[in-house]
């Protein structure tokens, strides 16, 4: 006698769903033993592949989420007023999350907000502003929030 167990946490529309309904169904028949095991093995396998793929997910948009992160390098930055007025020159365009500089190697690391990007001509914009001349803009791989670089 076979028995169907009812699954309602799947989507009747979804392949993937639809092998997992089929594959429980298989699982749930006393019909062969052999059969019975072969079914279990694939549904763990199946099971494995779908937590790694979660996880890869996971990994990946965690990644991806992280804020875009720009370096400027300036011309005349030399001392802590020069990076006071590039900072909140800066940091006043919309979508900076934040603004660090190094006077020293004449770099400004501009964070923006996720989503947000800065364009040369703006950057190039906010810098003259301040008096300073922007030299070389190019984006930089930042860490996800939490994680130092």
């Amino acid at each position: 006698m076979t028995t169907k167990r009812k699954v309602e946490v799947f989507s009747a529309g979804c392949p993937v769903c639809q092998d997992v309904i089929k594959l429980v169904n298989r699982l749930s028949c006393g019909s062969c033993e052999g059969k019975k095991q072969e079914t279990a093995m694939k549904f763990r396998t199946f099971t494995q592949r779908i937590a790694i793929a979660l996880s890869l997910i996971l990994v990946a948009t965690s990644v991806l989420a992280a804020p875009l992160t720009y370096q400027l390098r300036v011309d005349g930055l030399s001392c802590p007023f020069c990076a006071y007025g590039i900072e909140k020159k800066l940091g006043a365009l919309e979508g900076v999350q934040g603004v660090e500089t190094n006077i020293k190697d004449g770099v400004v690391i501009v964070t923006m907000k996720d989503g947000v990007t800065l364009d040369e001509t703006t950057a190039k914009k906010a810098v003259k502003e301040a008096s300073f001349s922007l030299r070389k803009l190019e984006p930089v791989q930042s860490a996800p929030e939490g994680r130092a670089q």
